[in-house]
């Protein structure tokens, strides 16, 4: 079997754990992130920037931080950023007659749409949404935004910025244009953090949200060429 080496940076959690699980390391319990195996590699020892992992499972994994040198396509929809639909599209389709009360209630709560008593008609219209809604979600869950976080003056700030989705890890470069999937580029909006105010008596006046990790916008959402229907 050939292997081909993915950086360090690039690696996403189940490149990490496969690679350190045949290294003979023990991984803790807990699904650990990209973040928590890298930081297991170099206490072990690792000295290397980079892991091999087989060719095939390397070309399947887009890595996320080398896309700077794509052609975009032009901007997209921004209705697709924005409709509060789309947090629905996944939604599990269910005969619910014979459930036990307390499993329909926990499944309307995840947002199921229960079919008992719709006709076979009302049933495909509710298909057929549910799938064109989970096209859009998934175009714009590939769409980029070309961002840029500014050098830090503190020097315990860390040199690459950390975002993670369900276990896929991207490490941000500051001071360079990098652009993103549109899934780690809202993890970075939601990282904040609270400050307190106080007075020049050091006595609190209140408290306030800032981003962990301010950010300038440089162009985007976009869809790589190759993406582009």
């Amino acid at each position: 079997m050939t292997t081909i080496k993915v950086p360090l940076l690039q690696a996403d959690a189940d490149q990490l754990r496969r690679f350190i699980a045949e290294s003979g390391l023990e991984i803790p319990p807990g699904n650990p992130d990209a973040s928590a195996l890298l930081a297991l590699l170099k206490e072990s020892g690792y000295r290397h920037d980079y892991i091999e992992v087989p060719d095939a499972e390397a070309q399947a994994a887009r890595p996320l931080a080398q896309v700077t040198d794509r052609r975009m396509a032009s901007t997209l929809d921004p209705t697709l950023f924005t409709r509060r639909d789309l947090g629905n599209c996944d939604a599990p389709l269910i005969y619910g007659r014979n459930l036990p009360h307390e499993e329909v209630k926990r499944l309307r709560s995840e947002g199921a749409i229960f079919l008992d008593g719709m006709t076979d008609k009302e049933v495909a219209r509710v298909k057929a949404e549910q799938a064109e809604k989970k096209k859009l979600r998934d175009l714009r869950d590939n769409a980029f935004v070309r961002i840029k976080i500014p050098q830090s003056q503190n020097q315990e700030d860390l040199k690459m910025v950390p975002t993670s989705i369900n276990g896929s890890a991207m490490w941000i470069p500051r001071g360079q244009p990098v652009y993103i999937r549109w899934p780690h580029f809202m993890a970075l909006v939601g990282a904040v953090e609270g400050v307190m105010e106080t007075d020049k008596d050091g006595r609190i006046l209140g408290s306030r949200t800032v981003s962990s990790y301010p950010f300038q916008i440089l162009d985007g959402p976009h869809m790589p060429i190759e993406f582009a229907a």
